[in-house]
């Protein structure tokens, strides 16, 4: 040992430890696989083997990412329907408070209780116009 090496020497000369032997040897029945297995025949070509258990792995991730997917769109389609159906709202609301504060200033501007309706569809026609139109 050196005069610069820091190091003890009981850490320097130790054994690496042993593994435990296993508690029962591998069946001989039963062989060992990987889940993908690549076999060179002497003809040269090569042969995939791939574990039925990796393919239903492979699948029930590939129907977890397609139900995923689908989800995410219906859930975009429900979230753009409600957002329309809030815009209509607040529009709708928008003109009945409109005519609600108006004040007309001549008895030909007055709007008749049977004619309410029409005056606030006009009106939401025209909201929902200017609201599509900042889109």
């Amino acid at each position: 040992m050196s005069a610069m090496d820091s190091r003890q020497p009981s850490l320097l000369d130790a054994t690496a430890a042993t593994r435990p032997a296993r508690s029962r040897p591998p069946s001989p029945l039963l062989p060992r696989r990987g889940a993908v297995e690549v076999v060179r025949h002497a003809g040269g070509s090569v042969e995939v083997k791939i574990s039925g258990l990796l393919i239903m792995v492979v699948g029930a991730a590939l129907a977890v990412v397609v139900v995923a997917v689908r989800w995410d769109i219906e859930r975009s389609r429900t979230v753009r329907v409600l957002q329309a159906d809030l815009q209509m709202a607040q529009a709708r609301e928008r003109c009945w408070e409109a005519l609600a504060r108006f004040t007309p200033r001549t008895t030909d501007d007055v709007i008749a209780p049977g004619k309410r309706d029409a005056w606030v569809a006009r009106c939401l026609s025209t909201e929902l116009t200017r609201v599509n139109a900042k889109r």
